[in-house]
């Protein structure tokens, strides 16, 4: 996916905390319930608890692109794929073994397994079909596209002509 939706919903801003959210939840589930009615996988990615309520008749929604598409095709490619997810699936596992987790985080464990298995066994089913692909690459993958980001590179203030020592 390299598209994001967002729905317009009735302004609600003067309402008080609690009934703000009496108010967006039957929205929330009925954005929940369109979104797991279209999933290939019979699940989404959500931490969060959505409790059923009433549909909602939704607006048109807003769509736009969030990977551009200078991007998009080295992210899109089968392989890379597979790894960025094993990459997300490893995080997540990490993350699990270092708090407290809650069933909606094991959900989005088991789903984030289930797109794991689902591109890993499409791309297999592809690569059986054609013999002669094993191995190869459709496009050239950069070097960095699998690279951890470095968030930290921008506050190093090493100097390293201090390093170098006279003989």
């Amino acid at each position: 996916m390299h598209t994001v939706s967002m729905w317009s919903l009735p302004e609600i801003g003067a309402l008080p905390f609690r009934e703000r959210k009496a108010a967006l939840d039957p929205y929330g589930f009925t954005v929940y319930h369109k979104l797991l009615t279209q999933s290939s996988l019979g699940a989404i990615l959500n931490e969060g608890d959505i409790y059923p309520g009433p549909l909602q008749e939704l607006p048109e929604p807003v769509v736009r692109v969030i990977v551009p598409s200078d991007i998009f095709p080295d992210r899109s490619h089968p392989d890379v794929r597979i790894a960025r997810q094993a990459r997300t699936l490893s995080l997540l596992a990490n993350s699990i073994t270092e708090r407290r987790v809650s069933p909606g985080l094991r959900r989005t464990l088991a789903t984030q397994i289930a797109r794991l298995n689902a591109l890993t066994q499409r791309r297999l089913e592809a690569l059986e079909r054609d013999p002669q692909a094993v191995g190869e690459m459709d496009v050239p993958i950069p070097e960095d596209s699998l690279a951890e980001p470095d968030y930290f590179s921008e506050f190093d203030d090493s100097d390293d002509s201090d390093d170098q020592t006279d003989n």
